[in-house]
């Protein structure tokens, strides 16, 4: 599920021990806190997140990623990787460069914040 994903890497973006506030999940993702809570659910279910005590906040829960939704995440973007390569192996290096240049050109600063 794209959504699933989503949040597995922006998890596994941050560094180690791989753990966020919803907020700024929330802000990195461009999702509604009512939408994230649903998803955390499935995923704390599926263990592949886990929801420890924010330590400076004593009345609210981070997102971490655990060792499973780590694994999960990999997988994923090394299937997306070799997907990638297959869409883009009839273009020579000349093209890829220019379907880069022209993809940042289209997504401008309209690209998500990185997390």
């Amino acid at each position: 599920m794209p959504a699933e994903f989503d949040v597995l890497a922006a998890l596994k973006r941050q560094a180690p021990p791989h753990c966020i506030s919803p907020t700024a999940l929330c802000q990195a993702l461009l999702m509604s806190s009512g939408g994230l809570t649903k998803l955390l659910k499935r995923l704390e279910q599926a263990g592949l997140v886990s929801r420890p005590a924010n330590p400076d906040d004593g009345r609210s829960q981070l997102v971490q990623l655990s060792e499973l939704g780590a694994q999960r995440a990999e997988q994923a973007m090394a299937r997306l990787c070799s997907l990638q390569q297959q869409w883009l192996s009839p273009l020579d290096r000349a093209q890829c460069d220019q379907l880069d240049q022209l993809l940042d050109a289209l997504i401008g600063d309209r690209a998500p914040p990185k997390t």
